[in-house]
This record gives structure tokens, sequence and C-alpha cells, in this order.
């Protein structure tokens, strides 16, 4: 890490007065945790010229577009208002970095994707957690993702954030690239994990500019900043260099929560130490301190108060010793080994023990008199995966069938809840009635598979051609894995 990296992740530890520039009455209000004092010493150290009004950043966009770095936390009704649209600004060499938790559709219409608002948690103490906290989840990146700007960063954390959500469609998925996603793994209802998008790159081969998401903006406060044990303030800088361009865009317009910051500059002062007595002022203090306390006959009080306590405890620690030394030793002579002539010997109550009827036809009795037939329908399901190719896998088989998407639907659940009746661990009661419907519809399996509508992953039957609406794409990838 360098001496700034160095510098700045000791400013928690130190007493550091910062005198906030002119701008923005509402940020000087605002807390030290919650302000962007990091991220401007970033900028300033890499000599970028902040752009402090809207007219200025106007002119910039009409002149010189490809010089401007735009850096949105929070609130991004500003992003509406670029001359000539943002696409516009992007395509002709310009560069964003968008960070936000809030419902956002500005990229929506011409790169596929938005933030959905919606804020995610994880469990209490857990170790995707950042220190444990349930609404400080990890990060965590897409190996080989590029732009690289989180390679060699696996403790990025955020603080509530959301997550993104994609428009169907080859063409926005072409312009594009998924970074990372939050270390989050809620199932849905149905029991599937999902994943959640956090970070996107905009292809800088289709666009001409380049562009950053983020479903949140806490990375960028300090209180994430400005930690010893996270990565955010490296992420940071390595997304502003690749946003720059290694200097081509010179000129940042930095947006806090719909505020222009107009100033990178952040002058810091450390506070001054404490004044601290000398050692013979020490000293005196000391002796008369004591001196005091014998004359108030401090320590004889203490000795006398404390003396009784110590013969009364030492009492009830011998008492309570001997009560538990009387109670094992009870417990040791009861349970001494005693031959009872009155049980009768092994062999005569073996073979008394010994059932007339076969092990096997006794279970089924047993069955029939509690009226639950798990075990026959677990091995009724368990054979029907073992006879079909794709399902005798260790992990269960995904499913590709035809007709329209409640078809298909249909066809998943039916094969899910056979996986869980032949491999889950906790049973469940089947009766005789269940156990005939069983019946049926694995005959109606075998059927489907044997004339092609129905196969598993890695089976070379056909798929005949599906007809009706169309389900959403999204559900169709959860449900079918096509």
């Amino acid at each position: 890490m360098t001496s700034l990296g160095r510098a700045l992740h000791a400013l928690p530890v130190l007493s550091i007065l910062l005198a906030l520039p002119g701008p923005a009455a509402a940020q000087a209000k605002r807390p030290f945790g919650e302000g962007t004092h990091a991220l401007r010493v970033i900028l300033h150290r890499m000599d970028l010229e902040p752009i402090a009004t809207g007219r200025e950043f106007r002119q910039g966009v009409n002149t010189d577009p490809e010089r401007i770095l735009i850096i949105c936390l929070g609130k991004t009704d500003f992003l509406t208002r670029v001359p000539g649209g943002l696409p516009a600004f992007i395509g002709q060499g310009g560069a964003l970095l968008l960070a936000t938790d809030r419902q956002c559709e500005v990229l929506r219409d011409q790169w596929g994707v938005g933030v959905t608002g919606e804020l995610l948690s994880v469990s209490a103490g857990s170790k995707q957690a950042y220190r444990g906290s349930p609404d400080c989840p990890f990060v965590v990146p897409y190996r080989g993702a590029k732009p690289p700007i989180f390679d060699g960063l696996t403790r990025v954390a955020t603080n509530a954030p959301s997550y993104l959500k994609f428009e169907p469609g080859p063409r926005n998925n072409q312009r594009t690239r998924t970074l990372a996603r939050v270390a989050d793994t809620i199932p849905d209802r149905w029991g599937i994990e999902r994943v959640r998008p956090f970070a996107v790159a905009g292809d800088e081969s289709v666009d001409g500019g380049r562009l950053l998401l983020f479903a949140d903006h806490s990375l960028f406060i300090n209180d994430m900043m400005l930690q010893t044990d996270n990565d955010n303030f490296d992420l940071a800088r390595a997304a502003i260099s690749w946003l720059t361009d290694g200097g081509k865009r010179n000129r940042v317009l930095l947006l806090d929560d719909g505020d222009i910051v107009t100033s990178f500059d952040v002058p810091m002062q450390d506070v001054p130490p404490l004044p601290l007595p000398s050692e013979a002022d020490l000293v005196r203090f000391a002796n008369k301190a004591i001196v005091g306390l014998e004359r108030e006959d401090f320590f004889n009080q203490m000795i006398r108060k404390l003396i009784p306590r110590v013969v009364l405890w030492r009492g009830v620690l011998v008492v309570l010793t001997l009560a538990v030394a009387a109670y094992f030793l009870l417990r040791l002579v009861r349970s001494r080994y005693r031959i009872d002539a009155r049980v009768p010997l092994l062999q005569p109550a073996l073979a008394a023990l010994t059932p007339p009827a076969a092990i096997v036809d006794l279970r089924h009795q047993a069955m029939h008199a509690d009226g639950n037939y798990w075990d026959a329908a677990r091995e009724m399901a368990r054979r029907f995966f073992d006879a079909t190719p794709g399902g005798d896998g260790p992990e269960r088989p995904r499913v590709r069938a035809s007709g329209d998407w409640r078809q298909r639907f249909r066809r998943w659940r039916q094969v899910h809840r056979l996986w869980r009746l032949a491999h889950g661990r906790r049973p469940w009661r089947v009766s005789a009635r269940a156990l005939q419907r069983l019946a049926n519809e694995l005959d109606m399996l075998k059927a489907a598979l044997a004339d092609g509508s129905l196969a598993f992953q890695g089976t070379t039957q056909p798929i005949l051609a599906s007809g009706g609406r169309q389900p959403p794409v999204d559900f169709l990838r959860r449900t079918t894995g096509d």
C-alpha cells in the first residue's frame, strides 16, 4: 500500500479536525462518518480538477466531454439533465461512476440495467458480513471479470446495499459486464438461491466512454473507507483510476446526494496533544493522596470489612464442596454392577424374542398398521431416478420439458418433489391414497420420458416444440435451466 493509503487508513485512529470548504451547507451539517472526505482526498491526489457549477459542466459537455468524469452518489436526479442525454455523453467519450442503493432506472433504456432499491441483509454474525453486521454484507467479485477493478479485493464491505436488475434481451446483455455480486444467498419460495448482482461496467468498445454502476453509495463514505480491515479505499482508487483512463479525463463532477462538491482539497489539522503533568507533579499528588487515606484510617477499615466476608465465603465453599463430594459418592455407590438372579439367561430370552415371521413382513405389517407408506414411496422414487438417464447423479437433475411455461413448471415441480422424497433427510407421512397417486405420477413421468416431452440434463432425448404463451425469461432460467 502506498504512503497515501497508509495515511488515510490511519485517519480513524488519529484525532483530525477537517475544515470543510464552503459549498454545501447541508454537507457541513452531516456527520463526518457520512461524508466523502476520503474520496475527495483520492481525487485531489490524482490531480483531478473539480467542476464547481452546473453551468461549467454544461460548457464542458458541449466542448470536451471526453475529459469529464461524473461521480454520482445517492440521488440521481441530475443525470436526467445532462445536456444531450446521458447516452450521448458517454458515447462521446465521457465517463460515469454511479453508486446508489435507491431505485434507479436512468440506465435502463440504453444499458438494460437498473437498481431495484430493495435493501439486502444477511444473518447476524455471518462470515459473509463485515464485522458480523447483518446490514453490511461483503461484495463477492467474479473471477476474471473485466475491467479488473476488484482484482485482489476480497473484503469490500457494503452498508445496507441494494442489487441490480437486468432487462432481458441480447442487445442489453452486450453493453454491460457484471463484475460482482452481493454475498447474500436468501432462497426464494421454491428453495432456489438467487444471485444478487451488485456491480456492472459498460463495454467501452460499444459505448465509446466508460461506465461503472454500484448498487450502494455507502461504499464511498468515510465510515467505510477509513477502516483498516476492509478494501473499500483500494476499490475507490482502482475505480477512479480506470474511469479517468490514466489522466485522460481530468475534470470531475462530484455529486454527493445531489449537491455539487466544489473542492477536492480537504485541509487537515491535527488536534494538539493534551498537556501531561510532569513526573514530580505526579509523585507529589500520589503522596498527598496516600497521606489523606492514612489519616482517614481507610486501609484498616477496608481490611476489617473484607475479613468477615472472606471467612463467610470460605465456609460456603467448604459446604458446597462437601455436598458435591457426597453427591458423586452416592452416584458411584448406586452405579455398581450387580447380577440379578431374577433375570433369565441370554439364549432363552433371545429365542423368545425371535419373531416367527420375516423382518420384511413385519415391516410391511407395521406400515399397514400405522398407515404410513413413506419407506415404500421413497424406494419407488429412488428406483425411478436410478433407472432414468441423467437422474442417477448425486445432485438433483435439471429438467427440460416441452409445452408452455405452466406445463414446464408442473414438470419441474413434480421432479423436485420426487427428488426430495428420494434423497431428502426429513420424512413425512404418506397415506395409501398418496402412494397410489405417486405410482400414477411415476407412470406419467415415465411415459413423458419415453415420448421425448421430458428429459433430464445430459440426455439426448428430443424435446417437442413448445406452444402457448412464453413465460418470463428469468423464470425459465431458474426453473428449467434453458
